[in-house]
């Protein structure tokens, strides 16, 4: 990110905690917890773990933004990934 984008996020932030009465600090945990969370479950799984297949479904692999979109992981790349370490 430029130094120009950081001064323009930086005084949108603040914008947004005069508007909602809120310190910038806390307007910018709320920006980032969704995107913490996606790592922190991405960060969780144990993919060496994985025996089967059933396992695999279990995970969680798509996350939704609101007004951004969806990020997804694709369950046949992790499939594919699992049956190399067998052979």
């Amino acid at each position: 990110m430029s130094k120009i984008d950081t001064i323009k996020l930086k005084k949108f932030i603040h914008s947004l905690g005069l508007e909602y009465h809120l310190p910038d600090e806390v307007i910018k945990k709320l920006t980032e917890s969704p995107y913490e969370f996606t790592y922190q479950q991405i960060k969780d799984w144990d993919l060496n773990g994985l025996d089967s297949i059933d396992e695999l479904e279990e995970l969680k692999t798509t996350f939704l933004y609101k007004a951004f979109g969806k990020i997804h992981v694709s369950k046949a790349l992790i499939k594919t990934r699992i049956e190399r370490k067998k052979k």
